[in-house]
């Protein structure tokens, strides 16, 4: 394989100068093509919820799915004729509090707004009155995106 591509090498550069000069064109074009979508691609922050802005080289976009069979602190819960459920970032590594977008994912889960958000969660309530029995049986997962600084 490797003799047979040398001697190929070899035979267009002797016997086709031109041709030769315009494939070594070629590989640098699609070299530069492949190489600068990686390096020209970049993330900017107009603005923050705490008004916090970082480098450029910091901004991050994380995201994730907030189960709706999760557990614990982040189960979803009720108070009073509200469900409500944090969501955990922690692993994004945020050093400020970054913007966050969610979006419901189930079997007709109700509209919900943002009560909060913090570098490492944020608590979502429902709109309608629901309750966290409601949300377990509707299987209301929460999908969501942040973008913040993590340095």
């Amino acid at each position: 394989g490797i003799l047979l591509a040398v001697n190929l090498f070899f035979k267009l550069r002797s016997s086709s100068p031109s041709l030769f000069r315009n494939m070594k064109l070629l590989c640098c074009a699609l070299t530069v093509m492949l190489a600068v979508p990686g390096a020209v691609s970049e993330l900017k922050i107009i603005s923050t919820p705490d008004g916090i802005t970082g480098p450029p080289p910091c901004a991050l976009t994380c995201s994730g799915v907030a189960r709706f069979s999760e557990t614990g602190d982040y189960r979803w819960r009720s108070w009073g004729t509200d469900a409500f459920k944090n969501t955990d970032i922690t692993e994004c590594g945020y050093l400020t509090v970054p913007a966050v977008i969610v979006t419901l994912k189930g079997s007709q889960c109700p509209s919900v707004y943002i009560l909060e958000v913090f570098k490492t969660s944020f608590t979502i309530v429902a709109v309608e009155d629901a309750t966290a029995t409601e949300m377990l049986d509707k299987r209301c997962d929460v999908y969501w995106t942040a973008t913040g600084y993590n340095c």
